[in-house]
């Protein structure tokens, strides 16, 4: 009997029945060779499992990093408030998905595994011999016996199992490469909001005719500007945090979650797009008049009689100019603009005493709120003659004042829009956009900002101790949130309720983003790959083999011709059950006895009927492995 292809057997009974009951003797039969498939298709059912497999974890992998990397989920299942955004399937689910996938993934590799080390036994048995404790511990274990004698195949036989066995340990890889970030999308149905929109009214006739119009105006874009501030440190605890450029505070928004995306709004924006600290021989007379003559107004537009910079508050810090603020000639609303180029602004950081005794002070070596100050700032120190001096420094900036538009489009429902409600404080638009453009309030907000600041420092609306005593980034927020409060004030005060703006507004909900680590997955897909290099070997091994592929190797262990073992032992080697010490010879070394084989392809050779391939068709016998 030819015994190539284990599966391909059958018997054929060519006597009466039996049963395992019957007391008549069991008839001779003979095996017959069936050589059932195409060329293609029988080497594709013998050898599928790699190749699934290997299929399978790309396309897994494929899936992972491109398909569900970045996408949002709902944080726990389909949310009744959300129902017109369709259905969705939560993080959860996912979670669910990704273990069902990674269960199949294993359970591939096992099953190859199994009929790996199957298939490496029978090898064994007919090349080499195997005792059959090693059998046992094989086949039970599905580890390789690395005592067998050196030579090729048994080493190739190893390490086909041992490849087998990364796969199966890998999912931890998959499954830790995704994380969930918290994120927000948008509900599809929007609701109607107002916003304000400058234009000549009433309003904008008392802020010139009325100077107790223009003091309230600031007072008001103060407290504009004191809104910014509380949400920016609400939001975070660093202490060199700077104010996002583009804000706008609408107060009639905050009836809205934060994160509400609008649809059109414009907001201010002042940049500061370079940043250093001047030295006093650089600074014109009229640029240091502010600080040194507390009776000019050049920085005021009200009746104030003094400087706004005359506040003896550390920080007091006011944006600089040399011409005095002018009444516009016109009653109408100033026409649009924006700001760029090199500007200066100046900040109080410390005021003391003179020293009883007429000793000098340096201002660097008086303590301030703001130490350490940077090496490279220079100051201008200012004595008074009630025995006090003030030390200031001044930064040159290079600005960009304006407005930038941002939008939200309906169809991108994502986080990606350009016009948000801040999460800590609704009445706050950002603005990613970085884009300005000329509206009729900037010159005005740029000229309101001195007061506006000073203000601000004697409310104690700005705290050093917030920023950690960093003097750059306190000043840089102070003029940025002067900035933004004069503009919103302005535009929300010079508004005709009647011609408000009216724009759609979409509120937010959480979800979360997975982000998977392209990293990871490859190294997972890398580790099972192990398991397609493993059939490969596998493949070369049984090429170099009599015996045919196993593919049903219980029938096949069961159908084995045992005899000659079982009569060559003395030992009692009878216990189906259970074996070891006292069952039996486990040191017997047995191997396998197959017939032949004259045409590997399983085909006939020219002149061969299959009457004289059957009559050559045998069991195949597990015999003791001297007498091979």
């Amino acid at each position: 009997m030819d015994f190539h292809e284990f599966d391909g057997q059958r018997l054929l009974a060519l006597g009466p029945k039996s049963t395992i009951v019957s007391s008549a003797p069991v008839t001779e039969h003979q095996c017959l060779r069936v050589d059932g498939g195409s060329k293609f298709f029988k080497p594709l059912r013998l050898w599928y499992l790699p190749v699934l497999h290997l299929l399978y974890t790309a396309a897994f992998t494929f899936g992972m990093g491109y398909w569900l990397n970045g996408k949002l989920f709902l944080i726990s299942g389909p949310d009744t408030g959300n129902a017109d955004h369709g259905a969705s399937i939560s993080q959860t689910d996912v979670n669910v998905i990704i273990s069902v996938c990674l269960a199949v993934s294993r359970t591939i590799s096992l099953l190859w595994q199994g009929i790996a080390v199957w298939r490496c036994t029978f090898i064994l048995l007919e090349k080499l011999g195997l005792t059959l404790a090693e059998t046992n511990y094989m086949v039970s274990w599905k580890l390789p016996i690395f005592a067998l004698r050196a030579g090729a195949l048994p080493r190739a036989a190893a390490v086909v199992l041992v490849l087998a066995w990364p796969a199966q340990l890998s999912n931890p890889i998959a499954s830790g490469a995704v994380s969930w970030v918290p994120a927000s999308n948008f509900r599809s149905t929007s609701r109607t909001v107002f916003l304000g929109n400058a234009s000549k009214g009433v309003y904008w006739d008392y802020f010139l005719q009325y100077q107790e119009k223009r003091e309230n105006y600031i007072r008001k874009a103060a407290g504009f500007a004191s809104l910014g501030t509380a949400s920016l440190y609400q939001s975070t605890s660093a202490t060199e945090i700077l104010v996002p450029a583009a804000r706008r505070v609408a107060p009639q928004l905050n009836i809205l979650p934060g994160g509400t995306a609008i649809e059109n709004a414009t907001v201010p924006i002042f940049n500061i797009k370079s940043f250093r600290w001047a030295q006093q021989k650089e600074l014109s007379k009229n640029i240091t008049i502010p600080m040194t003559d507390f009776s000019s107004q050049v920085l005021n537009l009200t009746n104030e009689l003094y400087s706004p910079l005359s506040r003896s508050v550390t920080g007091t810090s006011a944006l600089l100019r040399e011409e005095a603020w002018r009444m516009p000639s016109s009653d109408q609303l100033p026409p649009p603009s924006r700001a760029s180029g090199t500007r200066y602004a100046a900040i109080l950081v410390s005021r003391y005493e003179e020293d009883e005794n007429g000793h000098d002070h340096d201002c660097r070596t008086q303590k301030s709120k703001f130490d350490a100050l940077p090496p490279d700032v220079d100051f201008v120190r200012v004595n008074w003659t009630n025995g006090y001096f003030d030390c200031y420094v001044v930064a040159e900036l290079q600005i960009e004042a304006g407005v930038t538009q941002c939008r939200h489009s309906p169809q991108d429902r994502s986080s990606n829009s350009t016009c948000l409600l801040s999460p800590t404080s609704s009445s706050i638009v950002l603005a990613s956009n970085s884009t300005s453009s000329s509206d009729s309030l900037v010159q005005l907000a740029l000229d309101m900002m001195p007061e506006v600041q000073g203000l601000g420092a004697a409310l104690g609306l700005y705290d050093e101790s917030t920023l950690g005593g960093k003097l750059e980034p306190y000043l840089r927020n102070s003029l940025v949130q002067a900035y933004q409060g004069a503009w919103s004030a302005m535009n929300e005060i010079f508004t005709n309720d009647t011609l408000r703006l009216e724009a759609r507004a979409w509120e937010s909900y959480p979800v979360l983003q997975a982000q998977v680590s392209l990293w990871r997955m490859y190294t997972w897909l890398a580790v099972n790959l192990l398991l397609t290099v493993s059939g490969m070997l596998l493949f070369w091994i049984q090429r170099q083999c009599e015996g045919r592929t196993v593919n049903d190797p219980v029938i096949a262990a069961i159908l084995m011709d045992s005899s000659e073992v079982i009569g060559k032992d003395a030992t009692g080697l009878c216990n189906t059950v259970d074996t070891g010490a006292g069952h039996g010879n486990l040191k017997l070394r047995v191997g396998l006895k197959v017939s032949k084989v004259r045409n590997k392809m399983g085909s006939f050779e020219e002149g061969e009927s299959r009457a004289s391939l059957n009559a050559s068709y045998f069991h195949p016998q597990l015999v003791p492995f001297h007498d091979r």
